[in-house]
């Protein structure tokens, strides 16, 4: 598990590589972060929520701000995690949808929340600690496929809110 330094809480260790890109010890250090996060605010605090420490005070869900003009194009980095079928992913929320390896698996479908994630995409990884501790680094073949064929990034809020339905 890895300690929060910020907010003193032990995060997933499957977010260890997420949490490199959120201190900006990445490709794209200049990235905005404002809606990066890991503990859940008040409002969260109060319902069911991956972004609140489980059982074993471990958080298992992680906010990556949308910030294409600065490397970080948060709907094709979900596409690219949806493509990886990565079995420590619990959900995905991304513009206003819901992606889920257990129910409808990996299929987009409308996200009805408070928060639709236009501005980030979320990330929650499964219950079990032998997974959700798994520090090997995610698989995003898919998005450097994308860029390699790819000679425009489309902003992730064109994405119809129809898609996947």
């Amino acid at each position: 598990m890895i300690l929060d330094k910020e907010n003193g809480h032990e995060m997933a260790g499957s977010t260890k590589p997420v949490d490199a890109a959120r201190s900006g010890q990445s490709d794209a250090p200049d990235r905005d972060k404002s809606s990066d996060g890991t503990i859940g605010d008040e409002r969260h605090q109060t319902t069911k929520s991956e972004h609140n420490p489980d059982a074993n005070g471990v958080v298992r869900a992680m906010d990556i701000t949308h910030d294409p003009a600065h490397g970080v194009d948060a709907r094709k980095l979900a596409e690219a995690l949806v493509a990886s079928r990565d079995t420590r992913i619990l959900y995905l929320i991304s513009n206003a949808q819901i992606v889920s390896s257990v129910v409808q698996p990996w299929i987009w479908r409308r996200y009805n929340g408070i928060n639709p994630h236009r501005h980030h995409m979320h990330i929650s990884v499964v219950t079990e600690p032998h997974r959700y501790d798994d520090i090997r680094p995610w698989d995003l073949s898919a998005l450097e496929k994308e860029d390699a064929t790819s000679p425009q990034t489309p902003d992730a809020s064109s994405v119809p809110a129809s898609a996947g339905r």
